[in-house]
Formats: structure tokens, C-alpha cells, sequence
């Protein structure tokens, strides 16, 4: 991976003492556009980020794994990620889609629920090489085109939870051009990285889905979902409502002594709970930059 490209700053540092809404940073989706003229032999994306990221090919998500660039010291080690784009790149214009949030670098990962272990701004950083078949090359980086915009994802952290707003995003998928949806340029930062490295493990991936499960209603449009079992994961829900609405996930490992919901990770930025607002229509709800421990689930939404 050559050293040519640069970090693109999304935003400054986050404030504390506000309420959660206030005080989280929502996640950043960053497009590149670039044109192919010529029948490519090869074509590789090497990625890495300040925060966690995924991305998309020509509106197409690629990834099957989780949370890259995963953890690490990131001071000594920030790992990049190679794909291989040769079968997912069009004659012509491409684009090529980022979103990064919070992750292990901002996250309030600390025990007493403190933030910026690592540091105070997301980042994302990017090249795509492409090898002609008459042996020519290219190379994108687009440090000085590359879009960013405020993501449907509002907010996202490992232990508070994510908010998703899917009204935005319909209003985004509206919008017959990107300059009709607040795309700004993004902020070149010269960081050292002298740290990155391609990452020698297995990505994080989906390992089982657990489809056994017990609904308990618990209450006017409150249910508790039972999968048997703790474990590290997400809550995947399919909804289908007729209104504007929020659906909130709550999640715990233990119930009380009464059967009932508790909330057994308790703390100063220890919610974990994600919240989706959605409008008329049915929807595939789940979390993309977070993941919880537990083994309920508790799910409400209000009356419509």
C-alpha cells in the first residue's frame, strides 16, 4: 500500500455532560467517484479508519465482516483491510461509499464510561488500484473530491447503542442527485502512518443465527424476547407498521426475581439500547456499528 493518501477528518472532538442526543456524534458516510475507461485486469480497495467503518460499491454493500478495523493499539498498530473490487467495478463511472462510526477509537469503551481513548476525531483513509489489461494502472485516492455527509445512523458506541433515523435515509434515497442532500468536502489531516499494518487475523464475522427464541408480552406494545442463551451479538427485528414511530431495543443478560426486565450492566454510558426511528412501511431493523452481550431482548414501541 503506497503512503499517498491522507486521513480525511470528519469532525472535532465530542462533549461530555449533555444528554445522549447531545453529546453523541452521528456516524459519516463519505463517497468517491471515479471512472474506469479501459477492460481492468485487477482492482483492489486498501482501507483503514479512525473509528469503524463499512462500505459500498455502486450502492451495493460488499462486506461480510463486522467492526474492521477492529481493536488494537492503534498508537503501534492501525490495521488495513484489502478487497479485492475487480468483479464489483462498472464500465464508467463508479462510486464508492464509506461509513464510519465511534467504534473503539471515540467510543465510551472505559470502565467509568469515559470517551476518546484514542482520540477525539473520525477518520477514513483510502485507495483504490486498478490494473488495466494492457498493463496500465490507476490509482484513486480523491483526498481532494471526497464527499461526507451526516449518516442515518445518528449516533452509534459499543456500550450506549446506536440510533438509526430511517425516515433520513428515505428522504436521502429521494434525492435524485447528491448535491441535492448536504454533501460537504471532506478535511485532509496529515497523519503519521508509520503504524499501519495489513491485518494479520480473521475478520469479525456472523458465526451462527440463532432462530429459537420465546416472545413474552410484557405490556401494551411492550414485548420481551427470551434466546435461551447469552451471548455476544445483535437483535435482528422485522417490522411492518402504517405510521411514523420509534421501536426501541433493550437489552440485559438476567431477568429480576419476578421475571422481569432488568438492566444488569448499569453505569455512566452503559445504556445499550438501540433505537429506531421509522416511517410507514416494513423494515428490517438492526444495529451496523455496534453489538451488545445478553439474552432478552425488550422491544416497544408506542401506540399508533
Amino acid at each position: 500500500m503506497e503512503k499517498r493518501v491522507k486521513f480525511w477528518d470528519l469532525f472535532g472532538p465530542v462533549e461530555e455532560n449533555r444528554s445522549v442526543e447531545q453529546r453523541l456524534k452521528c456516524a459519516h458516510e463519505i463517497r468517491m467517484e471515479f471512472t474506469c475507461e479501459k477492460e481492468i485486469r485487477k482492482a483492489r480497495l486498501y482501507s483503514s479508519a479512525h473509528g469503524i467503518y463499512d462500505f459500498s460499491v455502486n450502492g451495493r454493500m460488499e462486506q461480510n465482516c463486522s467492526f474492521t478495523p477492529e481493536i488494537s493499539s492503534y498508537k503501534d498498530r492501525l490495521y488495513y483491510q484489502t478487497y479485492d473490487l475487480t468483479e464489483m467495478l462498472l464500465d464508467g463511472a463508479n462510486v464508492l461509499e464509506f461509513t464510519v462510526a465511534d467504534g473503539w477509537w471515540i467510543g465510551r469503551i472505559g470502565l467509568t464510561g469515559d470517551s476518546c481513548q484514542y482520540g477525539d476525531r473520525l477518520g477514513i483513509l483510502a485507495q483504490v488500484e486498478i490494473t488495466y489489461r494492457d498493463g496500465s494502472q490507476q490509482i484513486e485516492v480523491s483526498s481532494s473530491s471526497a464527499k461526507s455527509r451526516e449518516s442515518y445512523v445518528r449516533y452509534s458506541d459499543l456500550f450506549m447503542g446506536e440510533k438509526q433515523d430511517l425516515t433520513t435515509e428515505t428522504k436521502m434515497l429521494r434525492q435524485k442527485s447528491i448535491e441535492h442532500y448536504s454533501w460537504n468536502s471532506c478535511m485532509e489531516a496529515d497523519y503519521d502512518m508509520q503504524n499501519l499494518v495489513s491485518q494479520p487475523m480473521n475478520p469479525v464475522v456472523i458465526t451462527e443465527e440463532i432462530c429459537d427464541y420465546t416472545v413474552i408480552q410484557t405490556g401494551d406494545r411492550e414485548l420481551l424476547i427470551d434466546f435461551g442463551q447469552n451471548f455476544a451479538g445483535i437483535a435482528e427485528l422485522v417490522i411492518e407498521t402504517n405510521t411514523e414511530m420509534p421501536v426501541v431495543l433493550e437489552y440485559s443478560e438476567i431477568l429480576d426475581e419476578n421475571g422481569n426486565f432488568l438492566k444488569n450492566i448499569q453505569g455512566r454510558n452503559k445504556e445499550h439500547t438501540d433505537v429506531f426511528l421509522v416511517d410507514s412501511g416494513r423494515h428490517c431493523l438492526h444495529p451496523r456499528f455496534t453489538y451488545h452481550g445478553f439474552r432478552y431482548v425488550r422491544i416497544t414501541a408506542p401506540k399508533t
